[in-house]
């Protein structure tokens, strides 16, 4: 009895254990990616409005914004640019200098959606922000887009283009799905450990009381429980049967 009540604790263990697990792969595997791109987007979108917010029509001077574009890139580990309603380009950090590739990616995505002449009424007009993700057609890597308006000189005078990498969202779900590969073993381990331990509470109480059990069944009474400070169902029921076998122990 008690081989087969720990082999059904163990296996009720490690089943539980690795359907957490594959619960979880499966989680990181499918949606994980596109989860931690969403939130990304949503951050992206916040930090964007919040540098509206602070820097539109509350620029003393140049040298402020080219810093504030600085700040917010590294921050924010991602490129930004101000343009005018037109396209032309106003602003831009020092970082972009050496980055070219981060450079032709924001004027390129500028240049495409500045002929989407809706979405820009959109964006000026109601001052909405607006987002998108595309492909780098030099690079192949996915991209994150925002767009939002910017004012210098008088409201909604210019636009804002921000860009930032998906890149590192998947090189991440890469590591993560080769974590999960020596996790998997890991709790193999946890799962002995654990149904060891339960095997030492519950089925090791277990059979000894089951013993004693089938000899006062028998009638014989000179049986005894070990003795448990075990204060649960397990150790009342053991002083149970020591009390008893007490009353009817032959003298």
């Amino acid at each position: 009895m008690r081989r087969s009540l720990s082999k059904r604790l163990f296996s009720i263990t490690l089943g539980l254990v690795l359907a957490l697990m594959f619960i979880t792969y499966f989680a990181q595997a499918f949606f994980f990616e596109s989860f931690y791109s969403y939130k990304k987007t949503i951050s992206l979108v916040k930090e964007v409005n919040k540098f509206h917010d602070l820097y539109s029509l509350h620029i003393d001077n140049d040298a402020d914004l080219y810093k504030a574009l600085q700040k917010f890139e590294n921050d924010n580990n991602a490129k930004i640019i101000i343009t005018s309603t037109n396209g032309d380009i106003k602003y831009f950090s020092n970082n972009i200098y050496s980055d070219k590739e981060s450079f032709d990616t924001l004027t390129s995505f500028g240049k495409e959606l500045i002929n989407n002449s809706d979405l820009i009424n959109d964006v000026i007009t109601h001052s909405q922000t607006k987002y998108t993700t595309f492909t780098n057609e030099s690079s192949g890597l996915s991209k994150i887009g925002v767009i939002s308006p910017m004012s210098i000189a008088t409201k909604n005078d210019s636009l804002i283009f921000c860009v930032a990498s998906i890149q590192p969202i998947k090189e991440a779900s890469e590591v993560m799905s080769e974590f999960f590969v020596y996790l998997f073993f890991g709790l193999i381990v946890i799962s002995v450990i654990l149904s060891s331990i339960y095997s030492n509470l519950i089925s090791k109480p277990l059979v000894n009381l089951t013993n004693t059990a089938n000899k006062i069944s028998h009638m014989d009474f000179s049986a005894k429980v070990y003795e448990t400070d075990r204060d649960d169902e397990i150790g009342s029921l053991a002083k149970s049967l020591n009390f008893y076998l007490k009353i009817y122990k032959p003298l």
